[in-house]
């Protein structure tokens, strides 16, 4: 019974690691073109800020598992998802730009 508990526990590592590459390669495309381009006008600071909020939960829920993929991971999409907010906040404090939304594009769409 015990090595059939320590199969699923490397199983779910494995996984883990699966999982944490996939999503912090999904980052590196956004980040990079952000580095090279300095352009940020299309990106939504308050969606990053949400991703860093979640990236932080997973890493504390990591280190509750005791789980080093997630905790690695997690902390890895947070320098990324941090750069990208920090890189939009500066960009809108340099342009003094300010993001308004125009909800009436949208209405006409559904229309």
């Amino acid at each position: 019974m015990v090595n059939f508990f320590n199969n699923k526990l490397i199983l779910a590592e494995i996984l883990a690691t699966i999982a944490g590459m996939l999503s912090l390669i999904a980052y590196i495309p956004q980040t990079y073109k952000v580095y090279l381009t300095n352009q940020t006008d299309d990106l939504e600071i308050n969606t990053f800020f949400l991703l860093f909020i979640i990236q932080l939960i997973w890493a504390l829920w990591g280190a509750l598992l005791g789980s080093m993929s997630i905790i690695t991971f997690s902390i890895l999409q947070i320098i990324f998802i941090g750069y990208i907010i920090l890189k939009i906040y500066k960009n809108n404090k340099d342009n003094k730009h300010i993001h308004i939304h125009n909800h009436n594009n949208l209405y006409s769409f559904l229309n």
